[in-house]
Formats: C-alpha cells, structure tokens, sequence
C-alpha cells in the first residue's frame, strides 16, 4: 500500500534522473533565439509571415498558463490515454538537457525522445521495448529537409500522426511546430509540414501535444513572455482546418488572431468552451486517481488532531483537487532540487571556467526551487485552513 504524505515543507528528495546542469545551460541557447529573425531585416521571411498569417487557423483557445520552461513537462496534464511526456535524461537515465523531451506511448513499449547537442544539433529517436527491457534506439528518418536541430516530439495514439518542433529556415521564429506522418511501407517520416499560425509565431513555439480522447490539446511558446519562462496554451483540436474569412475580418483582425492576442478572442462559441473546461476538469481527477487508487492512502496533516488518510476526508469543495495538484508540485520540487544536486557535483570537479558557467546557473535554479517552495507552502496553507474553518 503506497503512502503519500505532504507537509508544510519538502524535507527529503528522492533520486530523480534529470539533466546535469553543464548541458542545461544550453538551454537558453537553444530555445530563445527571437531577435535575431526579424521581418522588418528578412524580406523572405516577411512574405512567409504574410502568407502564414492570411491561412490563420480559427481555434478555441480555453486556457493558458505561465511556468517555468523547465516545468513545462509537468504542466500539461496528459492523461494515461496519451502516454507520457517526460525529460529525454528521465528515460535514458544519462545526463542531458532540460530543454530535450521523450514521449513514452500509452502500453509503454515505445518512445520518441529528442536528443543531441549544440555542436551537432538534434534529433529524433525511436526505441521499442521487448520483454521488458529498451532496445537499441534508430534515428527516426524522414525529418532531414527540416534541419538539424529537431526536438520535442509527441506520437499520437494512431502511431501515425507525430507532432515536433524545429529551428531553421521552415521556421518563421526560433522553433516551429511541425507535423508527420509515419510511412509504414518505407519506414520513413513523410516530409513535415509547419502547422502554421496561431501555433506558431516568431517567437519560440513547441511541445504540442493532443489528447484526442479528450478533444484537449496543448503547445507551449514563449511568445511575450520574459526569459525563462514559457505560456502553455489549452486548445480544442479540429479535425477541419478551418480560417478567417478575409471578406469578413479585417486585416487588423486577422492579425490579431495569428498572434493570439487575447484568447478571449478565440472563445466564439461560450458553450465549447464550457464543456473543454469540464473535460479537463475529468482530465485532471482522472491523473489524480490514477496516481492515488482507491487502495492506495495518502497522508495530510490537518491540524495537531486531525490527520486524512483518504480523499473523501477533504470536506471543502476542490480541496481534494488542490492537494492532487500538490502532490504534483512536491514531486516536481524533488526532481529540480535533484538536478541541482547533480550540478553542485559539476562545479565541485569542474576547472575555473566550468565554476564560473555552473554558478550563474545554480544560483538561477535555486531562485526557481525557492519559489516553487514557496507555492507549495502557500497552496498547503490555504488547504489548510479552509478545512480548519
């Protein structure tokens, strides 16, 4: 029987394989890249804007939310259905960057992870697994017309269909998303297609995943976002592309949409949104049974008296979905702080140079642990107390 308590603080870490923090700091290098591809400076680059820009593609847009680029993972709440979206270090068990993801399929015998450096780009790999253990990985073929620096893939659940995102001249910013089908005669990717604007922008667009069980699907860019930190935005996928109508929206208009504005703008019809609400609302309950079953307790300390034990103790309306979500949180705060353990052990073996590198990004991912420390301890507060109440 599995026992999961959360306290007012994070005290002990369990060991989490995650990036060294001497590869993370590529990171930066890799995803931010938005200055340097401006319209105004790239005539060509201006025309495929345009282009883009007039086949806008109309989407709801229900949500966004703002995290760090290196929890962008752990924000978007994919359900069992859709597999599972982890850090490439997480499923190799090796040092890599944070920036570098892996999709694992629902039966969890075969993933798609991204993998590489700076020196030599990125790219994507296939690994299948047979009688419980991973087999020898195969560079996927088929993406070479795209570039070199080729990551965040997500295989749909028809095994077909692969989303990913890549940097280079098919890209109207720094990363682009892109989509694929799978050829099973050749055992090839077809050539991909950039899946245009609203998704992506001349910022930093990625990671689009679809739960088409749910109708949910989520992408994260860093369009008007400070260093650092990335939008993820919630969507309801349409089987139909459809666009604005240039006979009824004006330029102006049409503009706005491609570059998602407001995603007020998005929500045309009130009732769609309402109900992709509700679904990731079963979204969300669904990952927190899944994570704790009925047989399994879980542990919250109430108050000196009072201790839960199971999720029908919570007496306050979204108290039970709030502690499911710091769960998610405590776990998230234990695989950063493990990282961080991982790169003090860097600058402890590294000459003067490395120290001088690795210490700018200890201090950076300390501010982040620290803060999401401090959600954690807020969030307990608040479930705290309205049960006290």
């Amino acid at each position: 029987m599995t026992v999961i308590c959360v306290l007012m603080t994070v005290l002990t870490f369990g060991p989490f394989q995650l990036a060294d923090a001497q590869k993370n700091r590529k990171t930066v290098k890799v995803q931010v890249v938005k200055a340097e591809r401006t319209t105004a400076e790239n005539p060509a680059l201006q025309a495929k804007l345009e282009t883009m820009r007039n086949s806008t593609q109309r989407i709801t847009v229900v949500d966004s939310i703002v995290v760090e680029k290196d929890q962008l993972v752990w924000a978007i709440m994919l359900p069992e259905e859709g597999g599972e979206i982890v850090h490439t270090a997480g499923f190799l068990q090796q040092d890599r960057p944070l920036n570098l993801t892996a999709h694992i399929n629902q039966m969890g015998d075969r993933c798609y992870y991204a993998d590489g450096n700076d020196d030599n780009g990125y790219g994507i790999y296939r690994c299948d697994r047979y009688n419980g253990n991973w087999g020898i990985a195969q560079k996927v073929r088929g993406l070479e017309s795209i570039g070199t620096e080729i990551a965040y893939p997500y295989m749909m659940a028809d095994g077909v269909t692969m989303y990913f995102a890549a940097r280079g001249e098919e890209s109207i910013g720094g990363w682009d998303i892109f989509v694929t089908k799978y050829n099973r005669e050749t055992g090839t990717f077809y050539k991909p297609e950039n899946v245009g604007m609203p998704f992506n922008s001349i910022a930093n667009d990625y990671m689009m995943v679809i739960d088409e069980f749910d109708n949910i699907g989520w992408f994260a860019s860093d369009r008007n976002q400070p260093d650092g930190k990335v939008c993820v935005y919630i969507f309801i996928p349409e089987s139909v592309r459809n666009i604005y109508d240039p006979d009824i929206y004006s330029e102006e208009d049409i503009k706005r949409y491609s570059e998602l504005t407001s995603i007020k703008d998005t929500w045309g019809n009130p009732q769609e949104r309402e109900a992709a609400l509700s679904r990731m609302a079963e979204i969300n309950a669904r990952i927190g049974q899944d994570s704790t079953t009925d047989g399994e307790e879980i542990c919250f300390v109430i108050n000196d008296e009072v201790t839960y034990t199971k999720y029908s103790d919570f007496k306050v309306e979204g108290n039970a979905d709030k502690y499911r979500e710091l769960v998610k949180m405590s776990k998230g705060k234990r695989e950063l702080d493990a990282s961080i353990e991982r790169e003090r052990d860097y600058y402890n073996n590294g000459n003067d140079r490395t120290k001088g590198e690795l210490g700018l990004d200890i201090m950076a991912r300390e501010q982040v642990s620290e803060e999401m420390e401090a959600e954690i301890k807020q969030l307990t507060k608040e479930i705290r107390n309205s049960e006290n109440q």
